[in-house]
């Protein structure tokens, strides 16, 4: 199968609003479809085969957004997610759970300060319950800057089609 990279926003310190694919057999960039508007600094997560999540993030006037925008990789068509973030998060995280949740935490909330609070999505992506990985729970409590090692059983990859509608 070919591999392929998925890039959006920024180019040469400004905000972009399309989305790229890159691919390293040929060596060759191609634009896929636009964003609804240009950001910088924010994530995006294949939350399941075919549809990807892009959260907060900062628009070309360097101002904080605290929305979501998820893409159809099929049709190229976005949509604001309807229920907008609770926080505002730049420079943060957007971690993929294994009961297809989107976590988005950490970064910069505006005016400097660090974000407090995080955000959970469900756009009825999850996987199969037959497809979920099991975690065991970790032998000792993990503090900052330790190592956090994690184990179960599960753990793999999953092919188109192989997400749940929800």
């Amino acid at each position: 199968p070919t591999r392929s990279v998925l890039v959006t926003g920024v180019k040469n310190a400004a905000s972009l609003s399309s989305l790229e694919e890159y691919n390293p057999s040929t060596n060759a960039w191609t634009t896929k479809t636009v964003m609804i508007g240009a950001r910088a600094n924010h994530t995006a997560t294949l939350v399941s085969p075919g549809m990807l999540l892009v959260t907060g993030g900062m628009s070309n006037s360097s101002t904080y957004l605290s929305e979501a925008q998820l893409c159809d990789l099929t049709t190229g068509a976005w949509r604001v997610v309807a229920s907008a973030m609770n926080a505002i998060h730049a420079y943060h995280t957007a971690t993929l759970l294994p009961n297809g949740k989107l976590l988005v935490a950490g970064g910069m909330s505006g005016s400097g300060s660090f974000a407090s609070a995080s955000d959970l999505f469900d756009a009825g992506l999850g996987f199969q319950e037959a497809r979920r990985p099991t975690l065991n729970t970790p032998a000792a409590p993990a503090s900052l800057g330790s190592v956090l090692s994690l184990s179960g059983s599960g753990w793999r990859g999953y092919q188109y089609g192989e997400a749940s509608s929800g």
